[in-house]
């Protein structure tokens, strides 16, 4: 009998022995190697979504830097439409009581990835404040005009006379009217480049 459970022990044991080795060994590395390709693949998808928001925000990007070249584009002056933009000067000065005179230099044109540069000179005279409102509402323009040199020259004293929808100049020497402001007249010369599409 002893050796009977001897037996029937043995037999188990060996039995046991090769359910291990031949059936639960190979299942747990299937398990272990299934565990490291999921790991992978897991890397491997969030690798692929951050790509993809990087496409996303690139594509964002992309959208706007192009919306911000068509504002550069609509920047450069369009030939054949010199004469809307020399009106805009024009009414800019009359806008701010400035006599000027605008001076092309179409001798010096230089040409640049398929624009024109061509230089420009406005002479300007006018008060001062009017001179700066003048060279603010300039810089507003939806055209780029690149000044380059800037230059002032004083031409008096003036005396403005305000009255309802009227303003008038005298030149005076240093003497002050009790119903005026006096400020200086100025002579000024803008100097730049226009650009033209």
């Amino acid at each position: 009998m002893k050796n009977k459970n001897f037996i029937i022990l043995a037999a188990l044991l060996i039995i046991s022995i090769l359910l291990i080795t031949l059936g639960i060994a190979p299942t747990a590395k299937k398990i272990l190697a299934d565990n490291r390709a999921i790991t992978e693949e897991k890397e491997k998808m969030n690798n692929l979504l951050l790509r993809g928001q990087n496409i996303v925000k690139n594509k964002n990007n992309l959208a706007v830097v192009e919306e911000q070249l068509a504002l550069i584009e609509n920047a450069y002056l369009q030939t054949g439409q010199e004469l809307a933009f020399i009106t805009d000067l024009e009414k800019t000065a009359a806008k701010n009581n400035i006599e000027q005179s605008i001076i092309f230099n179409n001798t010096e044109i230089t040409e640049v990835n398929g624009l024109k540069a061509i230089p420009l000179s406005l002479q300007l005279t006018g008060g001062v404040e009017e001179i700066m409102n003048y060279i603010n509402d300039l810089e507003r323009f939806d055209y780029y005009i690149d000044i380059e040199r800037i230059s002032l020259s004083s031409q008096g004293v003036a005396t403005s006379s305000r009255r309802a929808g009227e303003q008038s100049y005298q030149e005076q020497e240093n003497d002050q009217k009790t119903n005026g402001q006096s400020t200086a007249t100025l002579s000024v010369s803008l100097q730049g480049l226009t650009y033209w599409k």
